[in-house]
């Protein structure tokens, strides 16, 4: 038997069944195919990828373990998904609700969040394509990032709110000044709210630190997280606080979280701490580099450390396909006006190099002529 042409990818590279080489925006923490990763697939496969639930679940315990010490939580459930995550959480933000005796509990969320696509995240979501709405009364919504807002909610509903569910670092939408999430905190604190936030779209190692809030010094109760240590393998975890994990033992549990996402994911996790790559993406140059190729073009850079994003000053139609076309670049973009980056968290300086004189070349920056001097200098500014 002979194996059919496919595509392919090693790295941040990716090529197509005729060998055509393309660099990949979002290839996962590691890259693909990193060699930790690899092993770890051959040996597990020859195990069986997924053995009797029946018979232990070791990878599951060790990836919840783990999680569990880099976020300071008490417990943490698996899950098959980033949705299946954060549809734990809304539980979590019920139960919590009916303990302290409020018939309704209400979830206090943002515009401009999206927290998945089941319809009770998307009822929890900002999102115009799929407005498919929700129970009545049970979430409030109020604009990102402001405060003056957020504590007239708890004025007017404050005695019937459970939780706060926030997006981590969202790239779309409005942004909130520094101080935001440490005075939510205040104030969920002061009502005996849930901070609950949802890092599934950021992310885990991007900012600088494991997760988006320990940049903050904030600890929430409820912290739903998800995507790229698995090689694809599906998986999601929420993890709970001290105060919570009695309510994880009352059914919370999703069957489906497969044993080679958790072998991969606790594999993923070690090579990240082992490498300090959660502090070098903090330190990464990609984002001054990016600033100062699209300066003055009205393209703004988003984001912190390698969890970025380029929103345009107007929808450039079919830009992901341009993109792969002209520039060998496989990128996602929201709505044809952001440009979502999350590169491997290993990126050199001179993939970084490649990746924005592609998109200089793609959206017309003004690219500078020493571009390895400027990723060089960024990279040392931190």
């Amino acid at each position: 038997m002979h194996a059919l042409p496919s595509p392919h990818a090693l790295g941040s590279t990716a090529w197509s069944a005729e060998g055509q080489a393309y660099f990949d925006t979002t290839p996962g923490p590691l890259g693909h195919a990193h060699p930790v990763l690899m092993q770890a697939l051959s040996e597990h496969a020859r195990q069986g990828l997924n053995p009797p639930a029946q018979l232990g679940q070791p990878w599951h315990g060790r990836l919840a373990q783990r999680l569990c010490e880099l976020a300071e939580a008490e417990r943490a459930v698996l899950t098959p998904s980033a949705c299946h995550a954060n549809e734990t959480a809304l539980k979590l933000a019920r139960l919590w609700g009916w303990y302290k005796g409020i018939g309704q509990p209400q979830v206090l969320v943002f515009g401009g969040a999206h927290h998945g696509h089941t319809l009770a995240t998307l009822s929890a979501s900002d999102d115009h394509r799929l407005a498919l709405g929700g129970a009545p009364g049970e979430s409030v919504r109020v604009p990102y990032g402001d405060l003056g807002a957020l504590q007239a909610a708890a004025t007017e509903h404050g005695t019937r709110i459970a939780a706060v569910w926030l997006p981590g670092l969202p790239l779309q939408g409005p942004t909130a000044a520094a101080g935001w999430l440490p005075a939510v905190a205040a104030l969920c604190q002061r009502q005996g709210w849930l901070l609950m936030l949802d890092d599934t779209q950021v992310g885990i190692g991007r900012t600088g630190h494991w997760f988006s809030c320990q940049g903050a010094g904030v600890r929430p109760d409820v912290l739903s997280v998800a995507g790229g240590l698995s090689e694809g393998a599906p998986w999601g975890a929420c993890l709970v606080a001290p105060r919570l994990a009695r309510f994880c033992d009352l059914g919370l549990e999703v069957p489906g979280v497969s044993a080679l996402a958790c072998r991969l994911g606790w594999e993923t996790l070690g090579v990240m701490a082992q490498q300090g790559l959660p502090a070098r993406a903090g330190q990464a140059g990609l984002r001054q580099a990016l600033r100062a190729c699209f300066s003055g073009s009205g393209v703004e850079v988003r984001g912190e450390g390698l969890h970025l994003a380029l929103a345009l000053p107007q929808v450039v139609p079919g830009l992901a396909r341009r993109a792969l076309q002209e520039q060998n670049l496989l990128l996602t973009v929201h709505e044809n006006r952001l440009i979502r980056l999350a590169p491997a968290l290993n990126l050199s300086d001179a993939e970084a190099a490649t990746l924005v004189a592609g998109l200089a070349a793609l959206l017309g920056g003004s690219l500078a002529p020493q571009l390895d001097q400027v990723i060089n200098e960024a990279a040392q500014l931190g």
